[in-house]
């Protein structure tokens, strides 16, 4: 895994890329930010534990760890679930998707590409007026 100046690892997982640093507060070891990655992607622990190598409860017990570190007990927050720990590791800048970084890049996409084509017309329908019993062609 490359690691900057600053001693953060760059991990990617699918779309998700990570940063992770052993011992420093705030940050994730290297397998809790992993499993982050995996839930972020909607996998549940057996796929997480077949992608890594490691048994399903493993993924459990480090998921269990990633909520803790990423609870912040002196303001009163607990994760709780998946969905706040992803959350929580995104707005931390722990986990990101590519697609953010990408966009972060610069832009590759112009405003053409992203328009909704227009869809296609239809003929109109011939209107028909009945006067006094007979039909008549407008």
């Amino acid at each position: 895994m490359p690691i900057t100046a600053d001693g953060h690892q760059h991990v990617t997982y699918g779309p998700i890329q990570g940063f992770a640093k052993n011992g420093k507060v705030g940050q994730l070891p290297t397998r809790q930010v992993i499993c982050l990655m995996g839930v972020a992607q909607g996998k549940n622990s057996k796929e997480i534990a077949q992608d890594q190598g490691i048994q399903p409860s493993t993924v459990n017990r480090t998921l269990i760890r990633a909520y803790h570190s990423l609870s912040d007990y002196s303001k009163g927050f607990v994760v709780r679930n998946a969905a706040q720990a992803v959350y929580e590791a995104m707005k931390r800048g722990i986990i990101a998707p590519l697609l953010i970084l990408l966009a972060l890049a610069g832009p590759m996409i112009t405003g053409d590409e992203l328009r909704r084509p227009n869809p296609p017309r239809m003929p109109r329908p011939v209107a028909r007026v009945q006067a006094r019993g007979r039909r008549r062609e407008i």
